[in-house]
C-alpha cells in the first residue's frame, strides 16, 4: 500500500437534527470517495477515524466542513504504510459520548478550559501540585501515559462520576484531564464542573495532537489507537513503558483474549500470546468458546469482535 494514504481523526459536537438521514447521505459519500473506518452520528454531531488516499481525504474534509456547524472541525491525520480498516461502519448512535446520566453534557456550555500542547506542557512543568487525570480505561493507560497521572478505577467511561467521587480531589488545585484525541475530556470536563470543580482544563487535541507539537516530553510509553495498528508511537523513539500480563516483561503490545465470552484486553508479549494461546488466564483457557486467533497478529481478535467500537468501554466511541 502506498505511503500516500492518510489515517484521520476527527469530532464535532454541534447538532444534526436528522442524525439518521445525516448517516446515510455521510455513508454514500465516504463510499464513493473509497474511505474505509468508523464513523458516528449523533444528535449532538459526528465522531470518526477513517483512512483513504491524499485526494479522498481532503476532498472528504472539504465536504464535511461544509455542513452545518461543521465549519471549524479539526482534522488529525497520519501518513499510513497500510490501511489500518478492513471496512466501512457508519452509525447512528444516541451520544458520540456515553457518560451515563451525564451524556447531556454540553462541552460548549459546560466543559472547562483548553489548553494548547505548549500551554500543556508549560502547566506540567510549572505546577507539580496540580492534579492530572487520565480520561481513558486502563489499558490504554497501560500502554502508556503522562508521568504521574492518575488512573481511572471503572472500565466503563459511563461510569467515571464514580470514578470522580471515589477519588476524594481537593477543590483548591487545578485539574488537568488528557485522553487520546480529546473527545472524552470534552464530556469529563463537564462533569467535573458539575461536581463543583472550578480550575479544571483538558489537553486539546489530546495525546495525538500533543505529540504532533511536543514530542514525547513527558509521556511514557505509546498510544492505543482504535484501528488494526492498535498503537503508535509516541515522539522520536521508542519508549515501552508497559509489561506483559503473563511474565512481566516489557512489552507494547496489545492482545485481545481468545475467549469469545472475555474478551478482555491485556498487555501481552508475543512469546506469552504463543504460549498461552492468546488468553488471559488459565480460566480462560478452559472456556468453551475460544476463538482461532494469529497470536502475531492480536489485532486480528481485537476486530472481530468489534471491540474498536468502543473505545474503552464506551460503546460507539472513537477516540477522535
Amino acid at each position: 500500500m502506498s505511503a500516500t494514504n492518510q489515517v484521520l481523526l476527527y469530532y464535532q459536537f454541534a447538532p444534526i437534527s436528522d442524525p439518521i438521514e445525516f448517516r446515510s447521505r455521510h455513508e454514500r459519500l465516504c463510499r464513493e470517495l473509497g474511505l474505509l473506518g468508523r464513523i458516528y452520528v449523533a444528535s449532538e454531531g459526528i465522531n470518526g477515524t477513517c483512512s483513504g488516499t491524499d485526494e479522498a481525504i481532503l476532498r472528504y474534509q472539504e465536504q464535511l466542513r461544509a455542513e452545518p456547524g461543521m465549519s471549524q472541525i479539526v482534522f488529525k491525520s497520519e501518513r499510513v504504510s497500510e490501511v489500518p480498516f478492513h471496512k466501512l461502519i457508519v452509525r447512528v448512535r444516541p451520544w458520540l459520548v456515553n457518560l451515563g446520566e451525564h451524556s447531556d453534557v454540553d462541552p460548549v456550555q459546560e466543559g472547562g478550559g483548553r489548553l494548547a500542547p505548549s500551554a500543556w506542557r508549560a502547566m506540567l512543568e510549572a505546577n507539580p501540585d496540580a492534579l492530572l487525570l487520565d480520561v481513558r480505561n486502563r489499558y490504554e493507560y497501560e500502554l502508556g501515559r503522562f508521568r504521574n497521572a492518575i488512573p481511572a478505577t471503572v472500565d466503563q467511561f459511563f461510569r467515571f462520576d464514580e470514578w470522580v467521587d471515589s477519588l476524594e480531589l481537593p477543590r483548591d488545585r487545578p485539574v488537568l484531564t488528557y485522553c487520546t484525541g480529546g473527545i472524552r475530556c470534552e464530556k469529563f470536563t463537564g462533569l467535573l464542573r458539575r461536581r463543583g470543580f472550578d480550575n479544571v482544563w483538558q489537553l486539546d487535541g489530546g495525546i495525538l495532537g500533543y505529540a504532533a507539537a511536543e514530542g514525547g516530553a513527558h509521556f511514557e510509553g505509546d498510544v492505543f489507537v482504535f484501528d488494526e495498528r492498535l498503537r503508535t508511537q509516541i515522539g522520536a523513539t521508542p519508549n515501552t513503558w508497559s509489561v506483559c500480563h503473563h511474565c512481566g516483561e516489557p512489552t507494547s503490545r496489545p492482545q485481545n483474549c481468545a475467549n469469545m465470552d472475555c474478551n478482555r484486553l491485556f498487555m501481552c508479549c508475543e512469546r506469552c500470546a504463543v504460549a498461552k494461546n492468546a488468553v488471559c488466564s488459565a480460566g480462560c483457557a478452559e472456556a468453551p468458546r475460544l476463538r482461532k486467533v494469529d497470536p502475531i497478529r492480536p489485532q486480528s481478535a481485537f476486530l472481530s469482535k468489534g471491540r474498536v467500537e468502543l473505545v474503552d468501554g464506551n460503546r460507539g466511541l472513537n477516540e477522535s
